[in-house]
């Protein structure tokens, strides 16, 4: 007897001839608004919103570990933002609730707003990353002090600096939150010479118990 041809099941050739992976489409994957005009939207609430449908890109204004910061202009109002973009997609849901705690800060700080904090707009998901647009700022206190090459600051823009941070810092204490991680990478000036604190990753309530590992940069950790 002639020998079985072997032929290769249907479902095996529709396979090999798809030339695109299977996207999983589920609520980290879809571009929406997270959070916006002051609250937190759940997962029913579906507000489309994507990076290059309103925004363009300039230009890097920094790089950290898990993030880049963006300098942009928003295609709505022609105005400069900065938008903060997750390096890391979503791994879970949990993952996302970690990463927005950052922004649930910011929203609490939105109650009661002062000059001397970072102005925040909107988050997003896109893609499975996380974007966040905020307020543009000309530079942070290091890049000022590192042009000044080791020169002494004039004495009364020493004092503003300690009357800027020492307002925002009080501006934080009274939403009941503690920043974590205050230092001169994270001292943003602003287009009109105020410093502003941001970067709020490391941020916490008053009182928290700190297990969740977070805290600030050693470098400026107190010895104890």
């Amino acid at each position: 007897c002639p020998p079985t041809p072997v032929r290769t099941p249907a479902w095996a050739v529709a396979s090999s001839a798809r030339k695109t992976p299977l996207v999983r489409q589920n609520s980290l994957s879809k571009s929406k608004i997270l959070v916006q005009d002051g609250h937190l939207l759940d997962d029913s609430e579906v507000v489309p919103f994507t990076f290059e449908g309103h925004f363009i890109e300039v230009s890097t204004l920094g790089s950290g570990v898990s993030a880049d910061v963006l300098r942009v202009i928003s295609k709505e109002d022609t105005q400069f933002y900065a938008v903060k973009r997750s390096k890391f997609q979503f791994k879970g849901k949990k993952d996302r609730d970690f990463v927005l705690q950052e922004v649930k800060c910011m929203l609490k700080l939105e109650e009661s707003p002062s000059p001397y904090i970072m102005k925040f707009y909107r988050t997003w998901q896109e893609d499975g990353y996380c974007f966040t647009q905020m307020e543009y700022c000309v530079g942070t206190l290091q890049l000022y002090l590192s042009r000044l090459g080791g020169v002494r600051p004039p004495a009364g823009a020493l004092w503003q600096a300690a009357h800027d941070l020492g307002a925002g810092l009080a501006a934080v204490h009274a939403a009941g939150l503690v920043h974590l991680d205050v230092k001169p990478e994270n001292t943003l000036v602003s287009t009109r010479g105020l410093l502003k604190l941001g970067d709020f990753g490391s941020a916490a309530r008053a009182g928290a118990d700190g297990d969740d590992g977070r805290e600030g940069d050693p470098r400026y950790l107190a010895p104890e």
